[in-house]
Formats: structure tokens, sequence, C-alpha cells
């Protein structure tokens, strides 16, 4: 049976860089879909949908403070934020009613690094929500220095990227990652053909 699919750009903020000891502090998913012109896909996108939230980290002790000072997030301000289960809750609610239970084709950049945490977060119920297929703008972006249609003086850090093409960006947070991530995917796909 061909299951339904849905783009999303996904972005994760952290307590840490080891997924199973670190935790998500905060998510974002953010769905879109391909602008149709004339009735032909093109390399621009529509967001349709977002799921963002924080997160109450359930082991503060292990954090690394270096993580919370890059994100900018404060233990303190998330002890009152929902649960992890309370959002794996509520988040299972809003991908059925938003997505009618879709595939999530995941977008990210560095995205193996979110999919660690994500697998842990999720556990068992990660790929019946995610495609084990995903598209990861900094291993594109990496391609295209190689073949000369970045500088090969260029950062392919997120940040940087988005200097680069002019992208507005509110870097380290879970929302403006991902958003940010879906605007540096067009103006990659603009450079593939």
């Amino acid at each position: 049976m061909n299951r339904k699919k849905q783009f999303a750009s996904i972005d994760v903020e952290t307590t840490g860089l080891q997924a199973g000891n670190h935790e998500i502090v905060e998510l974002s998913i953010i769905l879109f879909n391909p602008i149709l012109e004339q009735g032909k896909v093109t390399k621009k996108f529509e967001i349709t949908d977002s799921f963002t939230t924080k997160i109450r980290p359930m082991r503060p002790e292990v954090t690394d403070p270096k993580a919370m000072k890059i994100n900018g997030l404060r233990l303190e301000d998330l002890k009152e934020k929902p649960t992890p289960q309370q959002i794996r809750n509520t988040f299972f609610n809003w991908h059925e009613e938003v997505t009618h239970n879709a595939l999530i084709t995941p977008l990210g950049h560095n995205f193996c690094f979110d999919q660690g945490f994500l697998k842990v977060f999720f556990g068992s119920y990660y790929p019946d929500i995610f495609s084990h297929k995903y598209h990861d703008t900094r291993s594109v972006a990496q391609s295209l220095r190689f073949l000369g249609k970045i500088p090969k003086t260029q950062s392919c850090k997120l940040e940087e990227l988005c200097k680069y093409f002019e992208i507005k960006h509110k870097a380290h947070t879970a929302k403006g990652d991902a958003l940010a991530t879906i605007k540096l995917y067009e103006h990659l796909l603009e450079l593939v053909t």
C-alpha cells in the first residue's frame, strides 16, 4: 500500500551532543510543499503547517552548559514546559489531524545529528512517522562546493550558508533553523540544475 508522503523541515535544539545521553529541549517540524506554477512543480516551497515546542528535560543534571549557551535556552525556563511524553502525545494528535498520518520525508541541515535524537525521542514509533530517506542541505552544499558551484572557501555551516545566500536566519532556534533550511534548499536546488 502506498502511503501519503509529506515533506517537513526538521530541527532540534538539545542539552548536548550525544543522543541517548542528552535530550531534545526544542523541536520544530515545518511541513512544506512545492509551489505549482502553470501546473508544474517549481523549486520554491510553501509552508503548510508547523509543530514547534520547547520540552522539559528529564535529566537536567547531564546538560552540557556549552550546548545551552549556543541555543540560548536556560534550564530554569524549561522547568514548566511539557514533558517529553506530553509532547509525543500532542505530536501524535497533530500528525494524525494535520498530515492524516502521512509518512514524513525529513529535510534538515546535518540531519544525521537531529535524526539520532529523534530516534531516541520517538523510540519504536520513529519508522512509522519518518521516512528513512531524507534530504540534507549540508550534504547538497558540500557536493555543490566540490563541483565548484559554491566557492571552495565557503563553509557549509547553516549560518554561513545563510549569509552567503542572503537568507534571514534566527540561528540556533529550532524554528529559525528549520525555516532557514527550507530557504537554503530552494537556493541549492537552483544550483543543482
